[in-house]
């Protein structure tokens, strides 16, 4: 039982491994065709590229290229949603052999080698999809795009430490408040007015006289 345990671990770590692959590639379904990033391939912005029409046509991708592409995406779509659900079948089976009081082992790892199967065509889908992409687009216009992309990867990152800082702000004048300093907003009471009567009268203060 030990060592089908470890033989488990070592499987959902791999798994793990290849799903944290394939998020960071960022081709999944309804991201659009493509993997990557700016600097890479096509990725994140390839499916905003691809339904601007003036986008695309101002970056050098033609009519009949955004229409394959689009094909493309509408094909690995429906391939991903069906390994998916397979995946999800697989890993609910592992679970449930799991929980048995005596797992059968044979069972078990017939699981786990199917859960593994589906992954792997998992990945070999989206790496299909990302040389379809490079293929259709050609080297140019990839080029235009990760240019593209890069410049509003750029804005949008020069944009947040402004917002961290006014967030930052705020919490910090809350927390102030908290710790038993004036509350955000709040001022200091003013202090109460002279008595002009008083400081002008004297005899009010002074001792009695003398006989």
């Amino acid at each position: 039982m030990k060592k089908l345990m470890t033989v488990l671990a070592v499987v959902g770590v791999v798994t793990f491994a290849g799903l944290a692959w394939a998020g960071s590639q960022d081709d999944r379904p309804g991201k659009g065709p493509g993997g990557g990033g700016p600097e890479g391939n096509p990725g994140r912005g390839m499916g905003h590229v691809i339904q601007n029409a003036d986008l695309a046509k101002s970056l050098g991708v033609t009519d009949e290229q955004r229409a394959k592409l689009r094909e493309s995406s509408y094909e690995l779509r429906k391939k991903t949603i069906q390994l998916e659900a397979d995946q999800e079948l697989a890993r609910l089976e592992v679970n449930h052999l799991m929980d048995q009081e005596k797992p059968d082992r044979e069972a078990l790892n017939k699981a786990v080698e199917e859960a593994g199967r589906v992954e792997t065509e998992l990945q070999k889908v989206r790496i299909q999809q990302r040389l379809t992409t490079e293929e259709v687009l050609g080297e140019e216009t990839l080029a235009n795009i990760r240019e593209y992309m890069r410049k509003q990867m750029q804005e949008r990152d020069g944009k947040r430490p402004e917002r961290r800082d006014q967030r930052g702000h705020g919490r910090g004048e809350w927390r102030k408040g908290k710790q038993g300093g004036e509350p955000c907003g709040a001022k200091a009471p003013a202090a109460p007015a002279d008595d002009d009567d008083d400081d002008d009268d004297g005899d009010d203060d002074a001792p009695p006289a003398q006989e």
